[in-house]
């Protein structure tokens, strides 16, 4: 039977309740039969990632793309940007050259199973990476990559 595929993201709030009610350790995905597994992809500057301060209503980080945010901690809802690191050309120079994804396969991959979105730990290496590709691959779902960073436009320069 055709039908269209199912894929959802859920917020961090609300998985965190569910696993309260029951859904335990189980995998969201295989309980609603999901269609998509997804890797995430991150093409951000790599700028230093730190908690800069946390009150246990709110938590403000320095993400990888350089913003300094502030949200509510444990809840998936919107940030209040606060600053951004590339406030000068130095700044950007400085983020640029952190673009480059390591093409020898040493070190962080840059690719991992957890969202991008708030990733504040370190991500797999290459090796590591491949692994968590290949569990998922062996699940037999579509793989979704997302990607998170600078965007492009086709016939635009790099200053």
């Amino acid at each position: 039977m055709d039908r269209i595929p199912i894929h959802d993201a859920f917020w961090e709030d609300t998985l965190a309740l569910w696993r309260t009610q029951g859904l335990g350790d189980r995998d969201p995905c295989d309980v609603f039969e999901m269609d998509f597994d997804a890797m995430y992809l991150d093409l951000s500057g790599r700028a230093e990632q730190k908690v800069l301060a946390e009150n246990g209503r709110t938590i403000t980080v320095q993400d990888r793309a350089g913003y300094i945010v502030r949200k509510f901690a444990g809840k998936s809802r919107s940030m209040d940007f606060i600053e951004h690191f590339t406030k000068d050309r130095d700044a950007w120079e400085t983020l640029r050259r952190r673009l480059v994804i390591d093409p020898d396969g040493t070190g962080e991959s840059r690719l991992d199973d957890c969202s991008y979105f708030m990733h504040l730990d370190a991500y797999p290496t290459w090796a590591e990476a491949k692994a968590k590709y290949d569990r998922l691959r062996r699940r037999d779902r579509f793989m979704l990559f997302h990607a998170y960073g600078p965007w492009k436009p086709s016939g635009a320069t790099a200053g």
